[in-house]
């Protein structure tokens, strides 16, 4: 018990440990999927907000290059317009109120030559004016690189003189009509309001904005605008075409990108759950399956310890189960009978190999007959094996179709019977030859007796009477044909008995009569028989049925007729025998009440034994011998007798006998 209590300890452990680890795998799977998932959701949401961040930038780049190209053909035009001319030009092109959307320009300047000429607004610029670019040998490339070119040119970051980082947009001026390069027009904001736009849109989204630029015919990139290293983060990447270079636009997720730990938690308690259900049904489960291989085993022992042969059937006539007994009993068989085969397929693979010995000679015809019987299995038979054998059958069907089988060896009652009825053969036979060498003696001194009872017939009598005196002959006569009588009679008793002792023998050894007789005319039969030897003082009163009621085995309830009325005869004084009948669609019973002044019988039926169950026992060991026969009679052609003794005076005897068609129901008077 210790030893399987930790066999299935320990293989609920492996169980539950196998189970940690599929939750384990599971987990880190789901979570691996939801990541790269929930990144590639993200990153595409990202790129989509940082293409809406770039064009936001873009659109305050392009402010600030068409101011600068606005403002430059404006003085193409007119080189030499003076400094309110250009401040209104300039002002278009620079938003004043904090309403308008546009950015928002430091300066716009023009310059004759190198040295700054025009500036818009003044306040808080003027110190730029007169300004020489050559003395700004930062700046002056990008200058010269703008009256060298036929577009703007940019340059950014730049420390502004009015103070902060700043973008520079220039672009050469050229008098229309001319081929000299009047000056540059540059325009200035402030990197920070450059950026604002794009950085307000990044803090809306949630996103971390980096700006960097890569000039042409550089290497590396300039950090413009948030952390140093902008690609630690694994952003999301956009450029903006500038005319100084590229601009790189790095965002990533304010709050990073999502990770195991957003999910794992999550993920790992709900298999854990899961895994806990799972393990919780399997231990039903697996309590369930220890139940039933428990039960199957406690059955499988069960079947096996009955002495006799046991099987089951499914619905479909497959061998479901069977115990060794049952393999015993049909050993040329055994080989498939395994969980699964059918019925018929048993029957032919034994009939086949002569597994039966009532199939000799009629196979087919058997195999018929068995599987017409397994359509009906409530009923029992018997029938003998190879090797003389023999089984009784018992099939029974249940309610969901399944049929139970149980064989049971009855070889040895089958032989006791034998037995028991070679011996009453033998017995019968003894009887009735002995019945016949009694005989013989008997009606020779019955003879004699019959000659000694008349003492005038003997020859002798004459001459002993002439010398005899009458007197004394009449006295020895007397005398003689006393004791004649009495060995007359006696000897006519023995033979009755001898008689009745064929009767039972004869009831014993011979099959009844399969013939029928009218009842009405059997009972004035009997009737006739019996008032010619009925001593004085006996009646009979016979009632029977009115009309012709025909009765089976008639030979034999004339032989039962007989006896019982031979009883109320010898066993009662002064006796009455009242026969009243009784009629049914399935059945014929005679009913006889006898009674009158009881005598001593001399032989009773405890000499025999009672053949049938059917005596009331509180009067069987008074049952006389002409009963018995009646009994015996009655019981082998199918009917049932019933004697009780009333009382002292009475006696009640019942016989039915089976009707072997259905007829009408007979009024009985």
């Amino acid at each position: 018990m210790r030893a399987s209590i930790l066999k299935t300890s320990w293989r609920h452990a492996v169980v539950a440990a196998e189970l940690v680890v599929v939750i384990l795998v599971a987990t880190a799977f789901t979570v691996s999927l939801l990541v790269d998932r929930q990144r590639a959701e993200q990153e595409l949401q990202t790129r989509e907000q940082a293409e809406m961040i770039r064009a936001e930038l873009d659109a305050s780049v392009q402010q600030i290059l068409q101011a600068a190209r606005g403002v430059a053909t404006a003085i193409a035009r007119d080189t030499t317009m003076d400094q309110e001319v250009f401040a209104r030009i300039a002002r278009s092109f620079s938003p004043e109120g904090p309403s308008d959307n546009r950015l928002r320009l430091i300066n716009i300047g023009a310059s004759d030559g190198y040295v700054i000429r025009y500036v818009y607004p003044l306040e808080g610029n003027t110190s730029v004016l007169g300004v020489d670019y050559r003395d700004l040998p930062g700046q002056l490339p990008n200058v010269e690189a703008a009256m060298r070119s036929d577009d703007v040119v940019m340059m950014a970051p730049v420390n502004l003189i009015q103070g902060g980082r700043g973008i520079i947009a220039r672009i050469g001026v050229t008098e229309i009509g001319g081929d000299e390069v009047f000056g540059v027009v540059g325009v200035v904001a402030l990197l920070e309001d450059l950026f604002s736009g794009a950085v307000e849109m990044a803090r809306t989204a949630k996103l971390e904005l980096a700006i960097s630029k890569q000039e042409a015919r550089q290497e590396g990139r300039q950090q413009m605008y948030g952390p140093a290293n902008p690609e630690e983060g694994e952003p999301v990447m956009v450029q903006l075409v500038v005319p100084d270079g590229l601009w790189y636009l790095s965002v990533v997720p304010s709050e990073g990108w999502p990770t195991w730990t957003d999910f794992a938690g999550r993920i790992l308690l709900g298999y854990f759950g899961i895994g806990a259900l799972v393990f919780m049904v399997y231990l039903l489960l697996d309590r369930a399956a220890r139940a039933r291989r428990s039960a199957e085993e406690q059955l499988t022992t069960a079947i096996e310890s009955i002495d006799d042969g046991f099987a089951l059937y499914d619905p479909e006539d497959r061998l479901v189960l069977c115990n060794e007994t049952y393999r015993r009993y049909y050993p040329r068989s055994a080989r498939i009978i395994q969980p699964g085969v059918r019925f018929q397929d048993l029957l032919e693979y034994g009939v086949a190999r002569g597994e039966y010995a009532d199939a000799k000679g009629r196979e087919p015809e058997y195999i018929r007959e068995r599987l017409n019987a397994r359509m009906h299995p409530e009923r029992h038979f018997i029938h003998e094996l190879a090797g003389g054998r023999w089984i009784k059958v018992s099939d029974h069907r249940l309610s969901d179709g399944s049929t139970v089988g149980l064989r049971v060896d009855i070889t040895e009652l089958v032989e006791a019977r034998r037995a028991a009825e070679a011996g009453s053969r033998a017995k019968s036979v003894f009887l009735d030859r002995m019945s016949h060498e009694l005989r013989t003696p008997l009606a020779v001194l019955m003879g004699s007796a019959a000659f000694l009872e008349r003492p005038e017939r003997l020859a002798t009598r004459a001459a002993l009477a002439a010398r005899i005196e009458g007197g004394e002959l009449t006295a020895f006569e007397g005398e003689i044909t006393g004791h004649a009588g009495r060995i007359g009679k006696s000897a006519r008793h023995l033979m009755a008995l001898i008689d009745r002792l064929l009767d039972v023998a004869r009831a014993e050894r011979e099959a009844p009569d399969s013939g029928e007789v009218l009842l009405g005319e059997l009972l004035e039969e009997q009737r006739t028989l019996f008032d010619a030897a009925l001593p004085r003082g006996m009646t009979l009163d016979l009632r029977h049925a009115k009309g012709p009621l025909p009765v089976p085995y008639g030979e034999t309830v004339r032989n039962a007729l007989g006896a019982i009325l031979r009883h109320g005869r010898d066993g009662f004084a002064e006796s009455k025998a009242e026969l009243s009948v009784a009629a049914t669609d399935r059945h014929v019973s005679l009913a006889f009440v006898i009674s009158g002044k009881r005598t001593e019988p001399v032989l009773t039926e405890r000499f025999f034994g009672p053949a049938s169950d059917d005596l009331d026992r509180a009067g069987a060991a008074d049952l006389t011998l002409d009963l018995a026969v009646a009994e015996r009679l009655v019981s082998r052609a199918g009917g049932t007798f019933r004697y009780r003794k009333v009382n002292e005076s009475k006696d009640f005897v019942d016989i039915t006998f089976p009707r072997r068609k259905d007829e009408d129901l007979v009024a009985v008077s």
